[in-house]
């Protein structure tokens, strides 16, 4: 759980989804910031403490967001860290060109998806969906609504949404049906409990959604005890470290 992000100074809780605009909102709640957002967000902003504060999450389209991560992370051999390790959990190799059909069956043939890269993995396992019932239900579909409601807690969306653009209906064009039936198969549960058609057809993405927040289970275990916050900080500093030294071996290969 640490993509649950507790933003004191604007008293929100943020639940990180890989793939749906989280640069931008990483950077929103910081108010701005030019280095790594990602990392300048884990020293800022903290775990939360307390079961009562307003937690939000952004969804996407799983056809847009699957085609998404393969050309940015697995296409794009440039990515020494998602790409290198996908390679290895599924047995290829980092040299060869990797289709968009290949990366669907390597991970549709996964039959435990929820230790998969959150880059790739399905939406519902990166928002706890079975421990959070989050305030705010925000689409990248729909910014304009996200961005009102960040206003309520003084938050200025800050105009950098690349994933927004990307998420048009260009999507449609690019995927086969056979790719489809793959992500309908992998991201099921995304269409299911996140509302949206498996008609690819289907470009009207669902409301966003104001409810009444419900949390439980590892939520609850999370906010009221801090043995579990250090637990999770310390895996979160252990996943940066294997990052950070798997770009140093790269470049001393170079």
């Amino acid at each position: 759980m640490y993509n649950v992000l507790y933003c004191k100074s604007h008293g929100l809780v943020y639940i990180s989804n890989p793939k749906v605009a989280c640069s931008s909102i990483k950077n929103s709640l910081l108010c701005g910031f030019d280095g790594d957002v990602h990392l300048e967000a884990r020293k800022r902003l903290s775990l939360p403490n307390n079961k009562d504060i307003p937690i939000f999450i952004l969804t996407r389209n799983p056809y847009s967001r699957a085609l998404s991560v393969y050309k940015d992370r697995i296409e794009n051999k440039h990515d020494v860290v998602v790409r290198d390790g996908f390679c290895k959990k599924y047995g290829l190799e980092t040299k060869d060109d990797i289709s968009f059909y290949q990366f669907l069956s390597a991970l549709n043939n996964d039959k435990d998806k929820s230790i998969m890269d959150m880059h790739y993995r399905p939406q519902v396992l990166n928002l706890y969906t079975d421990d959070v019932e989050p305030c705010f239900i925000g689409r990248i579909e729909r910014m304009k609504e996200v961005e009102i409601f960040l206003s309520r807690y003084n938050v200025n969306l800050v105009n950098k949404i690349p994933h927004a653009r990307n998420a048009s209906n260009t999507y449609i064009d690019e995927i086969s049906q056979d790719e489809a039936k793959l992500i309908e198969s992998i991201y099921s549960q995304d269409f299911d409990l996140l509302g949206y058609d498996r008609n690819i057809k289907n470009i009207n993405p669902p409301e966003c959604i104001y409810q009444e927040q419900v949390v439980r289970g590892e939520y609850l275990k999370l906010v009221s005890s801090k043995y579990t916050r250090l637990y999770w900080e310390l895996r979160f500093f252990f996943v940066r470290c294997k990052s950070l030294i798997k770009k140093i071996q790269l470049y001393l290969i170079k």
